[in-house]
């Protein structure tokens, strides 16, 4: 027998069936990756971006998402509206403020604020 050719004897049944269980995998996975997509879709519509209408790739919308809750999560420590992550990394002796998760003293969202108040 030659490499890569199909022996039929007993795998007939199996041959004609993988089709359609190639087919029900296939919808499967349409319907999984249309399922991500959607979540993708509704996560981009919550992050607040400049301009409102660029369009975030799933990587960035994943960073974007994780800054944003953050930063909220920094405003609710703080009390802070304007600039709450850098008014924690200023007020970082305090054991309340060091638990708020941060790489950077000043977000992404911060510094839009600061860019928003800037032009008023």
């Amino acid at each position: 027998m030659k490499p890569g050719s199909i022996e039929r004897n007993s795998n007939d049944a199996y041959l004609t069936q993988t089709p359609v269980v190639r087919h029900h995998a296939n919808a499967r996975e349409r319907h999984r990756t249309h399922s991500v997509n959607s979540a993708f879709v509704s996560l981009r519509q919550l992050i607040p971006t400049e301009p409102k209408t660029r369009k975030l790739s799933k990587i960035e919308t994943l960073r974007l998402a994780q800054s944003y809750i953050e930063h909220l999560f920094a405003m609710l420590i703080t009390g802070q509206p304007n600039k709450p992550c850098l008014y924690a990394a200023q007020m970082n002796t305090n054991t309340s403020y060091s638990q708020i998760p941060r790489k950077r003293s000043i977000c992404t969202f911060c510094v839009a604020t600061k860019h928003q108040s800037d032009d008023v």
